[in-house]
């Protein structure tokens, strides 16, 4: 059975991962993004030297290198979007990365088993009956957008104009032609098939007899009701100018005569502002970064998600106000600060779907484990990986579940 590049199969497609919220953040964002220069040494084994050619097998169904590979390389694709290489993360990572590809494969395996046993038998015809199931789910989405606070409904609306130059219904739409046309390209594709059948079975035999009750949604807001208080934030604009040469995803510094040219600039471009330049239209022409056409804006951000020493400069500002000339590992920043949003508890009615939907996706994931768990009793399973020995190492974490 191959289904690589087929992407890991639990709870994530179960729930048709589908977002209208698009990335804040440009390439110029200053997050902290640029590879560790430590894990820079993990380059001297073949990170997949290890898996043997048939990695295992359930009921005499062989899950191959190819796919426990594939399944790893989805995994890990946020790092190499970062810059970094599989070979750059440490030995710890990838065992568990391996040893995680090779258990979701062999849950593929024995849901499809499932679902064939259910009569889910896969076709081109049950495939392209997602079509209408993936359309009501986003759908749904939308809905309860409507019943998102004002501000961060406004705050939505606003980044999904800027970033895709629509209102949330024409990306709606955008997204069912878009799914539509994906799900009839692949109908015909066996390994799709497969898939379409785990997820139909999943949906009518575990989504649809999955219930919420109101007194669970409100047990789950009064104990966990730090995650439904809105943390400090500001909303800010800058001007970046990267030295020549450099790249910071890339860990690639600039030469000092480098730096010295792009703070000569960027004194310039301070100089001006102080004296009155729009500082909007400044960005636009001085900006190196993608922010710059959008003037610069950079949304709305909270503590935690900019490298320090941009978050303690916007976080100083008050609104209106213009920092001095800020210095992070991505270039030179002038920051401008538009809002400032203290924190603030969202009330449940407010965040009732959103609670909802958290506990149904975890009540769904809980089931379908339990019917992995109860035919993995049946099954005949063989795993021919064996991971290789690595010293301990105290500072690395697991990975999240």
């Amino acid at each position: 059975m191959d289904l690589k590049n087929k992407g890991n199969m639990k709870i994530i497609l179960f729930t048709f991962a589908m977002s209208f919220a698009p990335l804040l953040w440009g390439q110029d964002s200053p997050q902290s993004l640029a590879p560790n220069p430590e894990t820079q040494e993990n380059v001297s084994i073949d990170p997949f030297g290890s898996i043997p050619e048939i990695v295992a097998t359930v009921d005499g169904v062989e899950i191959k290198k190819a796919e426990v590979i594939a399944a790893i390389q989805q995994m890990t694709a946020q790092f190499t979007q970062q810059g970094m290489t599989i070979n750059s993360l440490p030995p710890q990572y990838m065992n568990q990365f391996v040893e995680r590809a090779i258990d979701n494969q062999m849950e593929q395996l024995i849901l499809l088993k499932i679902a064939k046993k259910d009569g889910f038998i896969p076709s081109e015809t049950l495939a392209k009956q997602a079509i209408q199931l993936f359309e009501s789910r986003i759908r749904k989405r939308r809905e309860s957008i409507e019943n998102m606070p004002v501000d961060q409904r406004e705050q939505l609306i606003a980044q999904v104009k800027q970033s895709n130059n629509m209102t949330l219904d024409e990306m709606m739409e955008d997204q069912i032609k878009g799914m539509t046309e994906y799900v009839t390209s692949e109908a015909k594709n066996v390994e799709y098939q497969d898939m379409m059948a785990i997820q139909l079975w999943v949906n009518r035999n575990v989504i649809d007899k999955t219930l919420v009750e109101d007194s669970e949604i409100i047990e789950f807001y009064e104990k966990n009701a730090s995650q439904f208080e809105t943390k400090e934030s500001v909303s800010a604009s800058h001007i970046l100018i990267t030295p020549e040469g450099a790249d910071p995803r890339a860990g690639v510094p600039a030469s000092e005569d480098a730096k010295t040219k792009a703070k000569v600039k960027m004194d310039a471009v301070l100089r001006q502002v102080k004296e009155g330049a729009d500082f909007g239209s400044m960005a636009k022409e001085h900006s190196t970064g993608p922010s710059g056409p959008q003037e610069g804006s950079l949304g709305t951000f909270g503590r935690g998600q900019m490298v320090p020493a941009f978050e303690q400069a916007a976080f100083a500002l008050e609104p209106g106000e213009v920092s001095g000339i800020v210095e992070t590992q991505f270039g030179y920043h002038i920051i401008k600060v538009t809002a400032k949003n203290l924190p603030v508890k969202m009330e449940l009615n407010d965040v009732k779907d959103q609670i909802h939907q958290q506990i149904e996706a975890q009540k769904v994931d809980k089931k379908v484990q339990t019917f992995v768990a109860e035919a993995k009793k049946g099954a005949k399973i063989e795993i021919h990986y064996e991971a290789p020995k690595i010293p301990a190492t105290p500072m690395m974490p697991q990975l999240p579940k």
